[in-house]
């Protein structure tokens, strides 16, 4: 009985998974800046550079999903001034998502979790708290953004069919299915 039961919790737990299934990285410095963002030359940052968000500006890059998306993943790191850490303010198709501070001094990822819909979007980055002191500016330095893309219909976990399975009949009422 107990391994059947841990079977069956494995199937259950596959089933439902998250349909996250591939991500696709875009680099930011191919984007479109606009006031204090400059494209800098940083050895950490894949291809080395890497963009400089040190005031009222903004980074936006075009992508496009096949079957929508579940999260964007920001690869920046921080230059603080006055002790107080740069926080990145992220709208997608101008709706704001959220900010979150940027905490390392190395390159590391800022998950925003988002569900967003297939198509053509636009990723808008700004510096939600820009500050300059008398010795310092600061400074969000960010290299890359990953777009996790959902699974399409044809990949669902097992092959499984049904509601919420996403293969097909996936959304045809009961009564008008044949």
């Amino acid at each position: 009985m107990p391994v059947r039961a841990t079977h069956l919790l494995l199937a259950v737990a596959l089933l439902g998974l998250a349909a996250e299934a591939q991500a696709r990285t875009f680099q930011l410095e191919r984007g479109r800046l606009t006031g204090a963002v400059r494209v800098v030359e940083d050895r950490a940052a894949v291809g080395g550079r890497a963009v400089a968000v040190t005031g009222p500006g903004s980074v936006r890059r075009r992508f496009a999903t096949g079957h929508g998306f579940s999260a964007l993943v920001l690869r920046a790191r921080a230059l603080p001034c006055a002790g107080r850490r740069p926080r990145i303010a992220l709208r997608v198709d101008g709706r704001r998502i959220g900010t979150q501070a940027v905490r390392s001094r190395g390159f590391a990822g800022l998950r925003f979790r988002v569900g967003g819909v297939s198509g053509p979007r636009t990723a808008e980055l700004r510096l939600a708290n820009p500050m300059r002191g008398r010795s310092c500016r600061r400074t969000a330095v960010v290299d890359s953004l990953r777009v996790v893309e959902r699974r399409g219909p044809s990949s669902s976990p097992l092959g499984a069919t049904g509601p919420g399975a996403g293969g097909v009949g996936a959304g045809v009422p009961a009564a008008a299915a044949p």
